[in-house]
C-alpha cells in the first residue's frame, strides 16, 4: 500500500511537471514547432525518471535492502569456522605471559578480548536459541530485508580488508579490563562459536525479517533476526582483527 501511494504521488508530480513545461500543449493544438514539442517530451521523461530514482532511494532507506538468506548464513558460518580454526592454531598454545600481555597501560590483552566476546555472546545467543525454537514466522522467501539502522551499524562495526576503521567504546558491563581471567574464557568462547553455528543452520528455516531480537542498547530497540545475526558475526570479526594484532605483537 505504501509503495502504491508513493508511485501515485510520483505520477501526479510528473503531470504537474508536464503542465508547467508547456501549458499550451496540454490545452489544445500546440502552436510551437514539432522539434520543440519533442524536446519538451524528452525533458518530461527525464524529470519523471529523476523523481522515480528519488522514490526508489527513499524506499530503500525506509523499507530496507533485500539480501539472500543462504548467502548471508554461509558467509557467517565461514567466518565462525575460520575464527575457531584461528583460536585452535594460534591462541590455544600460547603461554600465560602472552595471553596476559597488553600493548599499553589501558589496552586489552588476549584473554580480555575473548571475555568481551563471551559477554556479547551471553546476551545474544540465548535470544537466538529462543527464536529458532519458537519462531514467530517460518521462511517463505529466499531473501530477507535489512533495516537502515542495521546497515549503518554494519559499516561502522565491520573491518575493511582486515583493518578496523571506526573506533567504538564498549558498554561498561561488557568491559573486562583488569578482571581476573584464565584459559577458561577461551573454552567458553569456542563453545559459543559452536552454538552460533548451530543457530545459523537452524535459521535457514526462519523468516529473518519477521523474527525480531532485542539489542544491547535496550529492549525497546529491536532488529530483525537476519540483522542481529550479522551484527553478532561482524562484531566478532572486528575483535578477531584485534586478537591477530595482539598475537603478532606478543611474538615480536
Amino acid at each position: 500500500m505504501f509503495s502504491v501511494l508513493l508511485i501515485a504521488i510520483c505520477a501526479n508530480l510528473n503531470l504537474w511537471c508536464i503542465a508547467s513545461i508547456d501549458k499550451q500543449c496540454l490545452c489544445g493544438p500546440c502552436p510551437t514547432l514539432k522539434k520543440t514539442c519533442f524536446e519538451n517530451e524528452k525533458k518530461e521523461h527525464w524529470i519523471f525518471r529523476k523523481q522515480l530514482l528519488r522514490y526508489l532511494s527513499f524506499k530503500d532507506k525506509l523499507c530496507g535492502v533485500k539480501y539472500n538468506v543462504d548467502t548471508v548464513i554461509d558467509e557467517l558460518l565461514k567466518l565462525s569456522e575460520t575464527q575457531t580454526q584461528y583460536v585452535d592454531e594460534r591462541i590455544q598454545g600460547l603461554p600465560k605471559f602472552d595471553l596476559e600481555w597488553r600493548p599499553g597501560p589501558y589496552r586489552w590483552n588476549i584473554l580480555e578480548v575473548m571475555e568481551h566476546l563471551n559477554r556479547f555472546g551471553e546476551f545474544y545467543l540465548p535470544k537466538f536459541l529462543h527464536a529458532v525454537r519458537w519462531p514467530d514466522q517460518l521462511r517463505k522467501a529466499g531473501t530477507y530485508r535489512s533495516g537502515f539502522l542495521a546497515r549503518a551499524a554494519f559499516k561502522r562495526i565491520r573491518p575493511v580488508n582486515g583493518v578496523v576503521l571506526n573506533k567504538t567504546r564498549s558498554l561498561k558491563k561488557n568491559n573486562p579490563f583488569l578482571r581476573i581471567l584464565d584459559r577458561g574464557v577461551i573454552d567458553e568462547h569456542l563453545e559459543q562459536q559452536k552454538q552460533f553455528r548451530q543457530v545459523l543452520e537452524k535459521s535457514r528455516s526462519l523468516d529473518l525479517s519477521k523474527n525480531r531480537i532485542p539489542t544491547m542498547v535496550g529492549k525497546w530497540l529491536k532488529m530483525n533476526m537476519g540483522d542481529s545475526l550479522r551484527i553478532h558475526g561482524y562484531h566478532t570479526e572486528r575483535h578477531y582483527v584485534q586478537l591477530d594484532n595482539l598475537v603478532k605483537k606478543s611474538n615480536d
